[in-house]
């Protein structure tokens, strides 16, 4: 595993899908990937939860996140509930 900073963001971003919207493949609770379609490009950088009230303030929330992680990557942000950290048994 590479060593930097790792942001655990909690409800920020509730999956990986949620916070990297161009993932094409995702994996489940007991390991398995799946392919799923990339977000359309009018979500930016993340996408939202349906709960958000302030989209300024989600997207500023979210650029912080990526500005404090070594990487804008999987294994570096950390999405409050994602499924396959249970697969991976974190």
């Amino acid at each position: 595993m590479e060593k930097g900073t790792v942001v655990l963001v909690g409800d920020l971003l509730t999956s990986y899908i949620s916070a990297f919207p161009k993932t094409t493949r995702i994996e489940d609770m007991e390991g398995r990937f799946h392919s799923v379609p990339a977000a359309p490009d009018v979500f930016g950088d993340a996408i939202p939860s349906s709960v958000t009230y302030d989209f300024y303030d989600f997207y500023k929330s979210v650029r912080r996140v990526q500005s404090i992680a070594s990487k804008n990557e999987p294994g570096f942000i950390v999405p409050g509930h994602e499924t396959s950290l249970v697969a991976r048994g974190l």
